[in-house]
């Protein structure tokens, strides 16, 4: 089913909210959520980790499966599956953006049956998904003046057919404004002294 083309926020209805991320200056635009592939369901169930990245406006996700070199297999090199999903972030009210760049290490435990893992194992074949980077999503009064520390997520939204189907947090990072901080280049609006 082609998904359909909306012309005003008002007029999108309530089951096609989640996939509206894109926004230039303060315009926004329908995005369509990615179709997976049988290949790609495949590269998720077998991968060991899922890296998801935004620069800017740019996205990018991985599914890798390692491969490590021994003296059998000295050539041995990680193998990656590329998936076109896209990948945004999402500020509260409040927040401004400067250099954007968000990153996402989610190691998939197969055998483990970790959180991580049961997520990816849900997905099927024609489901439509696409990632958001949250700033701040987990953050609090308290935590924010007490620590100074940020605390950042990594959602998944799920489509079957034009209905949002399920909305998973893949991985948060809580940490200080540094390099281990999942959404880098957001910060809280300053006042304007006049």
């Amino acid at each position: 089913m082609p998904w359909p083309a909306f012309g005003l926020v008002t007029q999108w209805p309530v089951s096609l909210i989640g996939a509206i991320v894109s926004r230039k200056g303060n315009t926004m635009s329908y995005v369509e959520p990615y179709i997976l592939t049988k290949m790609d369901v495949a590269a998720l169930r077998q991968a060991d980790r899922l890296c998801v990245h935004l620069d800017g406006d740019v996205g990018q996700v991985r599914a890798i499966k390692e491969c490590r070199a021994s003296e059998k297999r000295p050539f041995a090199r990680d193998i990656e599956h590329s998936i076109e999903a896209p990948v945004s972030l999402h500020m509260d009210y409040g927040q401004e953006s400067g250099n954007v760049r968000c990153f996402a290490y989610v190691s998939l435990y197969q055998s483990q049956k970790t959180p991580a893992t049961s997520i990816i194992n849900t997905l099927r074949a024609g489901d439509g998904i696409r990632f958001t980077f949250h700033a701040d999503y987990h953050q609090t009064q308290a935590l924010a003046e007490r620590t100074g520390f940020h605390a950042d997520t990594l959602m998944l939204k799920v489509f079957r057919g034009a209905e949002l189907h399920a909305q998973f947090e893949l991985a948060n990072v809580t940490c200080e404004d540094n390099t281990a901080r999942m959404v880098k280049g957001v910060y809280a609006k300053r006042e304007v002294a006049a």
